[in-house]
């Protein structure tokens, strides 16, 4: 099936943690805004919210904290500004820079308001280019 194409296919190894969730932290300019985690329906092996994931409320770990904390500068480096970074048993498994999502599920678990941080980035970034762009 693969041999006459020319796309890229990506493997990673099944993770048993995911039985007790996916946890995706949302990262706006490098820090942390947000974390929800999405635990797979009963007998699914998917965190995903639309195949019947439920959320709850998460944490970072020491783990998952550090494995942020060296990705901060990356991150910035290279202007990516809303990032979902995806968890599973503390494994770093996705970072997702085109559509990170959750945000609605975050503010509902833990009572913050995410899309404020979105904007009050945005924001910042419009008027640090502007003054670039003057000077």
């Amino acid at each position: 099936m693969l041999t006459a194409r020319t796309r890229y296919v990506q493997a990673q190894p099944f993770l048993p943690a995911i039985a007790q969730g996916d946890k995706r932290v949302f990262l706006v300019d490098g820090e942390v805004a947000g974390i929800v985690n999405r635990v797979p329906a009963p007998g699914r092996w998917l965190g995903n919210i639309h195949q019947g994931a439920q959320v709850e409320a998460a944490a970072l770990s020491l783990r998952e904290a550090a494995c942020i904390e060296a990705l901060r500068p990356f991150l910035r480096e290279h202007g990516l500004l809303l990032v979902g970074a995806d968890f599973i048993g503390g494994w770093l498994t996705e970072l997702n820079i085109t559509s990170p999502s959750a945000v609605r599920q975050i503010n509902a678990v833990s009572g913050a308001r995410v899309e404020r941080t979105i904007v009050d980035a945005l924001l910042r970034e419009v008027v640090a280019r502007q003054v670039a762009a003057a000077a």
